[in-house]
């Protein structure tokens, strides 16, 4: 051989010369290989994935009426109409009068219908419930609450001993009696 070294047979790969090892090459062993979901169309080609509009709206709209339920619906309506009801009829604006008030009004009242208003003769003297009437307003002016319960007590008394006694009634009308059995009731009353 020319060029002078030493000559090495050609050894196909995988088998070993003579005296020699075997030679080892790396191969991929898997496990078992996994079983496809997937079939092949008829064609050999994969499955195509289309969308199905209306099956997704109509799934969508299936889960959305199983989630709520009819009783629950009817009740949260319910509740609804009751609350707006409510929210109308119940007056939140305007406070209740004090009690203080109340009785303001009912003084100016047996004041002006009474003993002193407007519609009164003053040529003629009072009457005997009118004095008390007027004495207990006085009293009232004075700080003497006691004295001035007293008097109308004494009037709410005449009005009542009167009642049977025709249709004139202690004041010259039945309507009028009640209306100051009101008022003096209003004044009697603790609070």
């Amino acid at each position: 051989m020319p060029g002078g070294g030493p000559v090495v047979p050609a050894v196909p790969p995988g088998s070993a010369g003579p005296g020699l090892a075997p030679s080892r090459t790396a191969r991929l062993i898997t496990s078992e290989t996994a079983q496809s979901a997937l079939k092949l169309a008829p064609d050999g080609r994969l499955p195509e994935l289309h969308l199905d509009e209306d099956e997704t709206k109509k799934k969508a709209d299936d889960d959305q009426s199983a989630a709520m339920n009819p009783l629950v619906l009817f009740g949260l309506l319910t509740l609804s109409v009751a609350m707006s009801v409510a929210m109308v009829l119940i007056d939140w604006g305007t406070p209740t009068t004090s009690r203080a008030e109340e009785r303001g009004k009912a003084r100016a009242l047996i004041e002006e219908k009474f003993f002193g208003g407007g519609s009164l003769d003053r040529t003629k003297p009072l009457e005997p419930y009118q004095e008390l009437l007027r004495d207990a307003q006085r009293e009232h002016f004075r700080g003497n609450l006691r004295k001035e319960r007293e008097l109308y007590r004494r009037v709410l008394d005449m009005i009542r001993a009167e009642r049977g006694a025709g249709d004139r009634g202690l004041t010259g009308s039945l309507t009028n009696d009640r209306l100051l059995e009101r008022q003096l009731l209003i004044l009697l009353t603790e609070g």
